[in-house]
């Protein structure tokens, strides 16, 4: 739920702009490869500190304020 979440957060944020999407698999690459995750749902929030902030340095406050409130309402609640 939570990577579904995230990775429509992401495709909000980097919409049709193609530096914006190259930015976030760098990013995402760099994360992935240079940190030991043991579960899935410690991607999900790595990846959640990398899309929350991508929307608010994209000025899209919106989204990362909506995303940050179902972000901890999802993580509450175990399933």
């Amino acid at each position: 739920l939570l990577m579904c979440m995230l990775i429509a957060m992401a495709t909000q944020i980097i919409g049709s702009n193609v530096a914006r999407a190259f930015s976030l698999v760098g990013a995402l690459s760099i994360v992935r490869f240079r940190t030991a995750v043991a579960s899935t749902q410690d991607v999900a929030f790595v990846l959640a500190a990398v899309v929350i902030g991508m929307a608010i340095g994209a000025g899209q406050y919106q989204i990362g304020a909506v995303g940050l409130i179902l972000l901890a309402i999802i993580s509450h609640f175990p399933i």
